[in-house]
């Protein structure tokens, strides 16, 4: 999950990767299902909290919760997320 740095305090205002949180960290192989669990739920929780995500985002998922607490089923889910293709992303919006 990117975030913003404070350009007041003289660092840059473009997003930056967060280095707790991000997808390559998530989908790490040596990651175990508890691990990602933890962190999927985290970054989740913490996401609201991030001024490098647009407000809608923080908005939506300012109560955002895990609703299931196993780590094959969180796999599985983020597995088919993971074999999205950017065509299979923009497809539905072809159709409105």
């Amino acid at each position: 999950m990117p975030s913003r740095r404070n350009s007041a305090a003289g660092a840059s205002s473009s997003p930056v990767p967060s280095p707790r949180y991000g997808w390559a960290k998530l989908m790490r192989s040596d990651l175990g299902g508890h691990e990602m669990l933890g962190l999927y739920a985290e970054g989740i929780t913490k996401m609201p909290e991030n001024p490098g995500i647009p407000l809608l985002f923080r908005d939506i998922f300012k109560n955002a919760y895990l609703p299931y607490r196993d780590p094959e089923t969180l796999k599985a889910f983020l597995k088919i997320i993971d074999e999205f293709t950017y065509d299979q992303l923009r497809a539905p919006r072809r159709c409105l």
